[in-house]
């Protein structure tokens, strides 16, 4: 099972969100624009500043620890929404 942790605040700090599918807007889980890092503990994921999957995006991102936005290559609190590539 595929599975992503966002976390409001760099270092992993603040509220958490668990994800193991994908999500065409954050802000129906109260979590739109608020993500500083996150740890992907399985599958390949992709990540974009807009709803629906649109706007700017992250590069797609396997399994690894993501403490700090640039590891994103985006700007901070920018995500909107989220996609499940690859489950493994």
């Amino acid at each position: 099972m595929a599975q992503v942790v966002l976390f409001e605040d760099s270092n992993f700090g603040g509220d958490h969100l668990i994800i193991d599918t994908s999500i065409p807007t954050l802000a129906a889980c109260d979590f739109n624009d608020k993500t500083s890092s996150a740890i992907i503990v399985s599958g390949k994921w992709q990540f974009f500043s807009d709803r629906d999957y649109s706007g700017q995006h992250s590069d797609v991102m396997g399994p690894g620890i993501y403490s700090e936005p640039t590891n994103f290559n985006m700007p901070d609190n920018w995500m909107s929404s989220v996609k499940l590539i690859a489950p493994d």
